[in-house]
């Protein structure tokens, strides 16, 4: 099982190459989890901040 750990303020996301095949992502988060601290990142945002990775985030992205 892979497991990797994602400091605060990065964007992370899961995609598979088989569209046949499926992938389980979660967060656990520690030590405490403040909604009001949380952003789901937007199509929009994400590509005008890291252009060079449009193709990625049109895939990661679904607004």
């Amino acid at each position: 099982m892979f497991q990797a750990v994602v400091k605060a303020g990065c964007w992370f996301g899961a995609t598979v190459n088989d569209p046949q095949s499926y992938s389980l992502v979660g967060c656990t988060v520690h030590p405490g989890f403040d909604f009001n601290d949380f952003e789901l990142g937007k199509r929009e945002e994400l590509t005008k901040c890291y252009p060079q990775h449009q193709s990625l985030i049109e895939k990661m992205t679904r607004i």
